[in-house]
């Protein structure tokens, strides 16, 4: 009877790794294709593994496959192993989440209320995001705005310490914030006396039993050749640029075998994951008001140790993701059902909403449909107002024609008119001298000029005709930054 009733259920486990498989080829056929970058996917559930593959090529010129052992770039999925040190730390009695950061980082200007360890943890510090901050000042800009090969520790750091107006007030506002992870990796490395990588990879990936993985540096371990990242330009695969070669707000490369390691760590909780940590982990941060989260409708964020904590299918689900030029990663745990889900990619086609309705038809798989999904949760008609977007006329491009400069975000910018859109010339201690990249087309909405879809603007008058004398650049993690004629 034992071994009939084992057989049964070897081949029902058999029989679901069939189905997940052929739901996961269906859904990643796209990296069939040649000459294709792609993905490595895995399932777990109750610390089993029922699926890790690869799909698609870690090197499109070499035509090396991607497998589950290949190393890939895993961008901000790198911030929970971040705060794991932190919290190491603070087990042994030598920091306190609630220490101002300035106790260990005395050159970040000090603020009204004290920024502490937790505050950067839960991206509620008010910091300028310096990465923001670099696109906007030009770094980059001469393959585009979006570029970030040759950022340095010592530059991040530079502008993390900078002499900056605040984003946003201490603990008033949750702003997804890199600035943040960048000084707790270093509060990290003044604390341990190791730089970060070397203390993160012994005390957090070793205890974790991620043997085959590191991060970013200057003197990182040989472990073989990482998956290089590509753009799609024209429908085509090209290689991106090299990383940035540091840690903290990112620099994770590990393999599909290693994050599963994890993924069952955070699931049975005999290392890294203990009852304390855990609880620290999954609880979200907190603003101090008077504004609520819009997300929850309460001053309880959405994010915890490097974490989100949200619902999908009616349950409790942890997740995060990470992006840089070429590389997107997406990992999920439902830590009611013990179920878990991770994909590490290296083409820009397994984007964020590739990668959400891939593992949405995974948790399908296991959960059924959602009776009510997550995206039409409140009625459609109670949003904000819609408004109307149009395009920028003739006669505002050549309002803003000229050059302006803001002191406090130290950067120019020149327009001129290029059909109906500009060049932008910015030039800043950041710019690699004056560099200009085209702007497409703009439109207009309300009083602001907006990028596409972007959420950065120009907040103007657009009233009248003569020119434009003075203008805020706004973006998520940056203070606005008013901008003067000089020309």
């Amino acid at each position: 009877m034992g071994t009939a009733l084992a057989y049964g259920a070897n081949a029902k486990a058999e029989t679901e790794k069939e189905a997940l498989t052929k739901l996961i080829d269906s859904s990643l056929s796209q990296f069939d294709s040649p000459g294709t970058p792609g993905c490595a996917i895995g399932v777990q559930r109750d610390g089993k593994t029922l699926v890790a593959k690869g799909y698609g090529l870690a090197d499109v010129a070499a035509g090396l496959p991607i497998t589950a052992d290949t190393h890939l770039n895993v961008a901000s999925v790198s911030k929970q192993f971040t705060v794991l040190a932190i919290l190491q730390l603070q087990a042994e009695g030598k920091l306190s989440l609630d220490d101002p950061i300035q106790k260990y980082i005395p050159e970040i200007p000090g603020t009204k209320t004290p920024i502490t360890i937790r505050h950067l943890i839960h991206h509620t510090s008010g910091l300028m995001n310096y990465t923001t901050y670099l696109l906007l000042a030009g770094f980059g800009a001469e393959d585009g705005l979006g570029g970030f090969a040759g950022l340095t520790r010592p530059l991040a750091l530079d502008i993390v310490t900078g002499d900056f107006p605040p984003a946003s007030p201490v603990g008033s506002e949750w702003s997804y914030n890199n600035s943040g992870y960048v000084a707790l990796a270093e509060i990290v490395k003044r604390v341990s006396g190791e730089e970060f990588e070397a203390y993160a990879r012994k005390h957090v990936l070793e205890a974790a039993g991620m043997k085959n993985s590191y991060f970013r540096s200057s003197n990182e371990p040989d472990m073989g050749p990482v998956a290089k990242g590509y753009k799609i330009v024209d429908g085509a695969p090209v290689k991106g640029e090299d990383s940035v070669q540091y840690s903290g707000d990112g620099g994770l490369i590990t393999t599909l075998n290693d994050f599963l390691i994890y993924l069952d760590e955070i699931n049975k909780g005999e290392t890294l994951w203990d009852s304390d940590t855990r609880s620290f982990m999954t609880t979200p941060g907190q603003l101090t008001g008077p504004n609520p989260y819009p997300a929850t409708g309460t001053l309880n964020t959405d994010y915890g140790g490097g974490i989100f904590i949200r619902s999908d299918h009616e349950k409790t689900v942890l997740l995060h993701g990470g992006y840089i030029e070429g590389y997107n990663s997406r990992w999920r745990y439902y830590p009611d059902d013990h179920i878990a889900m991770v994909a590490l990619c290296n083409s820009e086609a397994a984007n964020s909403i590739f990668l959400t309705e891939t593992f949405n038809s995974i948790a399908d798989h296991f959960f059924g449909p959602p009776q009510t999904p997550e995206a039409q949760s409140e009625p459609l008609d109670t949003a904000t107002p819609k408004i109307v977007r149009q395009p920028l006329s003739d006669t505002l491009i050549a309002r803003f024609t000229g050059t302006y400069v803001s002191e406090k975000m130290k950067t120019s910018y020149r327009f001129a008119p290029n059909g109906p859109a500009w060049k932008l010339t910015i030039t800043s201690p950041y710019s690699n001298g004056a560099v200009t990249t085209d702007l497409p087309p703009f439109t207009i909405m309300d009083n602001k000029i907006m990028l596409g879809l972007a959420t950065l603007g120009f907040e103007i008058d657009p009233a009248g005709s003569g020119p434009i004398n003075e203008f805020y650049l706004s973006a998520p993690g940056v203070p606005h930054f008013k901008f003067i004629r000089v020309d």
